[in-house]
């Protein structure tokens, strides 16, 4: 082949070979750009978001010494009622490993029938497990204060249980989807050493924590809760409206509130996170 068209042949496919990496380049932004115009613009606002789920727990660690088969049948007939799946984990399931998996099982509603601890200098609260308290076991999760000794005083006989803390919570594999968080026991949202649980659940993907702000007694956070519950279903009222409508206990001195946390949530209704879910899964 003469030089003349060996050099022309070249810069044919020069041409070509530039004109196919432009197409593939313009091809490619093409391709980003409607990704990122999906997420920002088409994209439906509950799919940027870990997803709401129609499944309950009911955590009983206070059934041992307290257990209240009224209160487990009332939340559960209002749940079922609303098309939640309940689950009751009773005393005996409530140990270091169920609560080392529990944000791995997708649930909606949280209900934490448990004792509360309240730290001795008073800067953090943490929850209770059914699990004795043993200074050998779960040694690493104890050595980077994960897990910490509580103490309970039940008719003046003084049982160890291990309890769990913020950290605990933060460092759980599994998300809480847009969960609801009712932490039942004494302290449970105290206004200073409670946020750091509820901040805690609340970042790990959970959209309210409610819970007690200073001593309480099973019976009145049972009745209490219930009616809560009641409130945010059949009432559809917001967070804030059913909350403020919950009746104070006063114990040894002292007035304990239902709260809750963050306060940006104050005019979400249950009702909105089920009607999601039914959106996620229509047709």
């Amino acid at each position: 082949m003469p030089e003349k068209a060996r050099k022309a042949q070249g810069e044919v496919k020069k041409s070509l070979n530039i004109k196919l990496l432009t197409v593939s380049t313009v091809l490619a932004a093409a391709i980003i750009t409607s990704s990122i115009l999906y997420q920002f613009f088409w994209r439906p606002s509950w799919e940027s978001e870990v997803k709401f789920s129609l499944k309950a727990a009911i955590i009983d660690q206070l059934g041992e010494d307290f257990f209240n088969q009224t209160f487990i049948s009332a939340v559960t007939t209002l749940l079922e009622r609303y098309n939640f799946t309940v689950e009751y984990h009773g005393y005996n399931q409530a140990n270091v490993e169920f609560f080392r998996r529990f944000a791995k099982s997708n649930y909606g509603v949280i209900i934490l029938r448990t004792h509360v601890a309240l730290r001795k200098d008073g800067s953090v609260v943490d929850f209770f497990t059914s699990e004795r308290y043993v200074s050998t076991k779960h040694r690493e999760l104890q050595d980077k204060g994960l897990l910490v000794k509580g103490e309970l005083n039940v008719s003046g006989t003084v049982k160890e249980f291990f309890a769990f803390t913020p950290d605990f919570v933060r460092e759980l594999e599994g998300t809480f989807p847009q969960s609801i968080v009712i932490a039942m026991g004494c302290h449970s949202l105290n206004r200073t050493s409670g946020q750091p649980m509820a901040k805690a659940f609340c970042d790990k993907g959970a959209k309210v924590y409610i819970g007690w702000s200073s001593l309480v007694s099973a019976s009145h956070s049972d009745r209490e809760i219930t009616k809560l519950i009641k409130r945010l279903l059949d009432g559809n009222e917001t967070i804030k409206e059913a909350v403020k409508k919950a009746s104070p206990e006063f114990m040894w001195g002292t007035r304990s509130e239902l709260m809750f946390y963050p306060p940006a949530v104050e005019n979400l209704r249950v009702s909105d996170l089920i009607r999601g879910v039914t959106y996620q899964t229509s047709p």
